[in-house]
């Protein structure tokens, strides 16, 4: 069993763990123990032979029904990358069924992960010291996300050959974290000024700084809400570039290979530790997203595409076909 909650671009970092556990066990039948809401998107992963729910209830009774499910299944080995205070729960109440092998956090775990500095660490290297810790021989290399999987036709759309995706919102709990919307339209000018059409991506929660991208931006392609998780993934690889706050789908896009710029709030978190990793990646970071100014997100983006290629104003610079 693998056991991970959190938001999406929790789970999306979490596949290159998921692909070593996956690789070290290939003929393991391999349960995932997440939330309802991703057991879809989970389920076409292609890592797991099962995918099992855990509303994480307040309810006593329902948090012991999940643990007794798990002890009846007798699971010779569980990997808990979510390594909280409810599973280390489940781990010490396992004891009524006899515990498995446990790779995590949990006190008495058989394979512990004892790093006194493991919440500083990127997730990329706190999985691949936990599963270290648990024997898999994986290097020194991060665990990146793993995304070959995530791709879904895109023919029918009709796509301008050089494109941005923008991605301005993120959650209502998370506006704080957006950069103004103001400052996307500003972007989007100065694409159009290179011969790149802004597509924008934006959830039902983003409705704000969207309306305002379909006002200020001439020549906007808005694809909001017509694409699914699968699509902007197919996007994002065909894109010269994809610029969006910390957000599930700019997580994605990273974790694809685009180059993404990403302007991130360092009042949210810590991007050494959240954000997404990779050369293809600029993290633009500022204490107040108000003050992170347009020039600083527009070098980040040239020091992806350079000024050379922008003056050609050729074929798309996407890193790769759609």
């Amino acid at each position: 069993m693998v056991i991970r909650h959190g938001a999406l671009g929790d789970l999306i970092n979490a596949t290159g763990a998921f692909a070593a556990i996956r690789e070290a066990h290939p003929h393991a039948h391999v349960t995932l123990l997440t939330a309802p809401s991703y057991a879809t998107l989970a389920t076409k992963m292609g890592f797991f032979d099962d995918i099992w729910h855990d509303a994480r209830a307040k309810n006593p009774l329902k948090t012991w029904q999940v643990i007794a499910r798990i002890g009846r299944a007798h699971f010779d080995f569980v990997y808990d990358l979510q390594n909280s205070g409810r599973t280390s729960r489940y781990f010490r109440l396992l004891s009524f069924f006899g515990r498995p092998l446990w790779s995590g956090v949990a006190k008495g775990a058989s394979h512990t992960q004892t790093r006194p500095d493991r919440t500083r660490m990127h997730a990329a290297y706190r999985y691949l010291d936990q599963l270290t810790v648990a024997g898999l021989d994986l290097g020194a290399a991060p665990l990146l996300p793993d995304l070959k999987w995530m791709a879904e036709d895109v023919s029918a759309l009709s796509l301008p050959k050089r494109y941005v995706l923008l991605m301005p919102g993120s959650s209502l709990s998370g506006s704080y974290k957006r950069w103004p919307h103001e400052s996307y339209a500003e972007m989007a000018g100065w694409l159009a000024s290179q011969g790149i059409t802004s597509i924008l991506i934006a959830g039902p929660e983003d409705e704000t700084p969207a309306s305002y991208l379909r006002v200020h931006v001439d020549g906007l392609v808005d694809l909001s809400q017509k694409v699914s998780l699968f699509q902007i993934a197919t996007l994002a690889r065909g894109a010269v570039a994809v610029i969006g706050n910390d957000t599930g789908p700019t997580h994605i896009a990273s974790g694809v290979g685009a180059k993404t710029i990403v302007p991130w709030s360092r009042a949210a978190s810590d991007p050494d530790i959240y954000a997404p990793l990779g050369d293809h990646v600029r993290v633009v970071a500022a204490s107040d997203m108000a003050n992170l100014s347009l020039e600083a997100v527009k070098q980040a983006f040239l020091s992806l595409v350079p000024q050379n290629e922008l003056d050609s104003k050729g074929d798309s610079l996407a890193s790769s076909t759609r």
